[in-house]
């Protein structure tokens, strides 16, 4: 079937517009130049360039039949020989161009020609440049455009100019503000940053200078590069400083994350370098803050040490005291130990400070013994200085102990009354064998602001065969004042060691006073020795005496006391016969009357019954089930044992426990009382978590 075919020429002038002509024409030069893209007709169709047929009968755009198949164009490049192959050109303007060949056809038709070959030279310079060995000419020229570059290029071109711009001997001198420029373009984009800082490492104090001038607030994105990459950056004198300054002006920890970030890095750059031209810097980090930063902070300044540390530490100590809630416990022991680790001063007066917390003041105390004799000194003049009334202090002074031991002593002569209370509260609380001498040499001298009675009572605290010269020397002292001490020491010692001395001031002292002393003293010991005694004085002594002597012999007398203490009835000292009636009631079980009849004490009943539990200082029989209520009894009434509570406790309590001393290893004295150890023992080898404690008369007040 025939084709039926029009021709429009190139060259027939009335159907081309002077538009369209040009276009044609850019196409031809196009081709003429562009050697790595040849246009090869298709295998499968016949036409030339220029619409010639295989026949060479037409030219021009052609318009096929309906049926006539359309070729799809394929477009290939050639790996091995770099070259663009695009077929089927004709047939795609031709497909385009299916009206009658007017104007309009082949404006169509060369419109599609020129766009084909801009494609075909954007493939074929993309081909040229991905083929191995493939080279081609530098574009980038001029530093200006290399500048431009640094944040609007990229592959090779970026290169290119990184290149061109690194090359650049003067680039400091002669581009300074292209340079600002790229980093102002950047300051968002930490990768055209770092490029700028590339270019500017290797420059030296030229350099560096121009990297730190723009470490500002103004350049949050150029500081904050900086700071990540400071460590490979040249160092001068002024980025040192303007890294530094970025503490003082970057925001708040609590408005920005990024800045505390920011904050956090720049402490460790201080922190590794010891920078001490920080100054106080970081102190704005040690006041407030999250607690981890704040620690940061403390720490760069230990390591950085610039003048304004401790009294930065020594404020922020102080707020926190004042304002405990913004302040945890353990900051401020943070503070504390870095405080005492930085010394000077401040270190002293602040810890000493720290002894007034109930929380801070152990480790504040712990800090002041690690500092030695220095800390002691602060102390002691701090009790001078505050007239005594700084209990926290003398508490710790105690702890420290030998090494306090001199200079505390050395107020014992102070003016002031309650400086030396101090002094007496340490030394009642430090005892050593130093302080022990320390004492006697004070009461033998007589010497000093301390009275001598004082003295003596600090003394007495010792065991009694360490100071026993010293009580006899104060069982004989003229002063009646210092034999009274004297007997309160044997007394409080719980010791019958001293017992014949007790009866020679009991029936000899000179003063009433110190005779009646002495027989309460024998009483309370339980010493059987004074009951004779007792009887006679009953009959002659002064009514002081007498008092004390039928106490005595109501608790440890037996008949013959009955018929003394029935004549003790008729003196006309009140006192007396009140004295007389009470004894005669614990030995008679009745009411005092003309004849009354002796009646021993209940004979202890044997608590056989029982399980034996022994605890340190004690000796108990337990009664009952071990469960339930817990009934600690101690020994009372006038036998001192448990005859006044049995049988009737054994019912009370679910579990009853008989708690007795501990009986006495041979040549020693069994101990006269329950000590609260005993009781607390007896108490956790029950295995309970409390106990009612019961007693009657002596035993009671004694519990």
């Amino acid at each position: 079937m025939a084709h039926r075919t029009q021709h429009c020429r190139v060259s027939d002038p009335p159907g081309l517009d002077l538009r369209a002509h040009h276009l044609f024409q850019a196409v031809h030069v196009l081709e003429a130049h562009l050697v790595l893209v040849p246009i090869h007709a298709s295998p499968h169709h016949h036409q030339t360039d220029h619409g010639a047929s295989s026949t060479g009968k037409s030219t021009g755009c052609q318009k096929p039949e309906a049926s006539s198949p359309v070729p799809t164009p394929t477009l290939n490049l050639s790996n091995s020989q770099g070259l663009l192959t695009l077929a089927w050109r004709r047939h795609i303007m031709m497909h385009w161009a299916m009206v009658p060949p007017t104007r309009h056809c082949l404006e169509a038709a060369m419109f599609g020609r020129a766009l084909f070959g801009l494609i075909a030279l954007g493939l074929a310079m993309h081909t040229a440049a991905a083929q191995p060995g493939a080279t081609a000419a530098s574009k980038v020229k001029r530093p200006e455009v290399a500048l431009k570059l640094l944040w609007a290029g990229q592959g090779d071109e970026l290169a290119e100019a990184m290149a061109l711009l690194a090359a650049q001997k003067d680039l400091l001198k002669k581009h300074r503000a292209g340079l600002k420029v790229a980093a102002d373009k950047g300051e968002s984009d930490p990768e055209v940053l770092s490029r700028v800082l590339a270019l500017l490492k290797d420059r030296g104090d030229e350099g560096c200078e121009f990297i730190a001038s723009m470490v500002d607030e103004k350049h949050p994105g150029w500081t904050s590069r900086v700071v990540a990459e400071y460590r490979n950056l040249p160092s001068c004198p002024a980025m040192r400083e303007r890294v530094m300054d970025t503490l003082r002006w970057l925001p708040d920890p609590d408005r920005s994350p990024e800045g505390t970030r920011l904050a956090r890095a720049v402490l460790a750059i201080v922190r590794e370098d010891k920078e001490q031209g920080v100054q106080g810097r970081p102190c704005r980090y040690v006041l407030a803050g999250p607690e981890p930063l704040r620690r940061e902070a403390v720490d760069t300044l230990l390591a950085a040490r610039p003048e304004q540390a401790s009294s930065c530490l020594v404020t922020a100590y102080s707020q926190a005291r004042q304002s405990p809630e913004t302040t945890s416990a353990d900051m401020r022991h943070y503070l504390l130990s870095a405080i005492a680790r930085l010394g000077g001063p401040d270190a002293t007066p602040t810890l000493i400070f720290a002894l007034e917390s109930s929380e801070d003041r152990d480790l504040a105390c712990g800090l002041l013994k690690d500092a030695g004799e220095a800390a002691v000194a602060g102390m002691v003049f701090s009790i001078r200085s505050s007239d005594g009334r700084a209990q926290g202090v003398v508490e710790c002074l105690v702890k420290i102990g030998a090494l306090a031991l001199a200079p505390v002593l050395a107020l014992a002569d102070h003016p002031s009354q309650n400086v030396r209370e101090a002094v007496q509260w340490f030394l009642k609380n430090y005892r050593s064998e130093d302080a022990r001498k320390a004492l006697q040499g004070l009461y033998q001298s007589g010497k000093g602001r301390l009275k001598k009675g004082e003295v003596f009572d600090l003394l007495a605290l010792y065991p009694l065969e360490e100071v026993r010269d010293v009580i006899e020397a104060g069982l004989s002292d003229p002063d009646p004042d210092m034999r009274v001490r004297a007997i309160g020491a044997i007394e409080a010692a719980h010791s019958l060691s001293f017992s014949q001395r007790l009866l020679d001031v009991a029936e000899g002292d000179a003063s009433p006073g110190v005779r009646r002393r002495a027989l309460d003293a024998l009483w309370r010991l339980g010493d059987v020795a004074a009951v004779p005694l007792a009887l006679r004085q009953v009959q002659y002594e002064v009514p002081e005496v007498v008092v004390g002597a039928a106490r005595l012999l109501g608790y440890l007398g037996d008949a013959k006391a009955v018929g003394v203490l029935l004549t003790a009835l008729n003196s006309k000292s009140e006192e007396v016969v009140a004295a007389a009636k009470d004894a005669l009631w614990v030995l008679s079980y009745e009411k005092p009357k003309e004849k009354l009849k002796y009646r021993a004490a209940p004979r202890p009943e044997k608590l056989s019954a029982g399980r034996e539990v022994m605890v340190p200082g004690g000796r108990a029989i337990v009664l009952g089930k071990g469960s339930g209520t817990l009934a600690i009894v101690l020994p009372g009434g006038p036998g001192m044992d448990f005859s006044w509570a049995r049988p009737a406790l054994d019912e009370v309590a679910d579990t009853v426990a008989f708690l007795s001393p501990a009986p006495a290893a041979d040549g020693e004295e069994p101990p006269p009382v329950v000590k609260a150890d005993a009781v607390t023992g007896l108490i956790e080898a029950l295995k309970q978590k409390r106990a009612v404690l019961i007693s009657d008369g002596v035993g009671g007040t004694v519990a």
